[in-house]
């Protein structure tokens, strides 16, 4: 589950984590159930920052992408990564504006980073702060 700033995964104290076989089972669990959390979380999410900064995005996908946190094409489909979950509150809002910034500026040009700035004042502490982050 997610809440206030954890991701929480519950498993027994039998658990093998030696075994390759299991160890791949495991991964594709934690992927299954983080891919779940992320479709409740990251859309609601989503849906709160565009309604409180006023963008309109047409959907939202969430994927196990790794080399990317989000993505957003000119219709203004939204590509989110489950992996978002796995980054403090602060970045994953960091992120989910990113893309909904994209649904008015297609590009990473001035104008998108005035936009950027205007919602996060810390924008550029922010952006040095998520690519610090291993997760991908």
């Amino acid at each position: 589950t997610h809440n206030d700033n954890e991701l929480i995964i519950a498993y027994t104290s039998t658990l093998d984590f030696t075994n390759e076989t299991k160890k791949k089972k495991i991964k594709e669990l934690i992927s299954y159930f983080l891919k779940k959390e992320a479709t409740l979380y990251l859309k609601r999410r989503l849906t709160e920052l565009a309604h409180q900064y006023g963008f309109i995005y047409h959907s939202v996908k969430i994927n196990g992408a790794h080399t990317r946190w989000g993505s957003c094409s000119v219709k203004k489909q939204i590509n989110l990564s489950y992996y978002l979950m796995l980054l403090p509150d602060e970045l994953i809002d960091f992120v989910l504006v990113h893309e909904l910034c994209h649904t008015r500026i297609m590009n990473h040009g001035v104008e998108f980073k005035q936009l950027m700035q205007h919602i996060f004042p810390d924008y550029a502490t922010l952006t040095k702060s998520l690519k610090e982050q291993h997760t991908l």
